[in-house]
């Protein structure tokens, strides 16, 4: 994956939980996430409008092992650590992008 806009891009809807309401960053995203996973649900949480700040948050990316395997371009969680130890000893450099 080249950057989290891509990723985010390439997930279906029914992975994102989209908050276009202005959100107080303080307690809010947790108290989701807390009340999310008691449901047993996983999505992530896309804030479009967090209160303070220009740009939008995004949380609960890692809460799923499926959409970590993506992330790491393996097609099964049982191979993100090969994954992960390959991006280890070959890391590239960031690149800057204007918001």
């Amino acid at each position: 994956m080249t950057s989290l806009r891509a990723f985010l891009k390439t997930l279906p809807e029914d992975e994102v939980l989209r908050i276009t309401a202005p959100v107080n960053l303080d307690f809010t995203p947790t108290a989701l996430v807390i009340e999310l996973e008691k449901r047993k649900k996983f999505p992530v949480i896309y804030m479009e409008q967090p209160q303070g700040f220009d740009l939008p948050v995004v949380a609960n990316l890692f809460a799923d092992r499926h959409r970590i395997a993506r992330i790491a371009v393996v097609d099964s969680p049982a191979k993100f650590n090969e994954a992960w130890l390959r991006a280890e000893a070959n890391p590239i450099p960031p690149t800057i992008v204007d918001s």
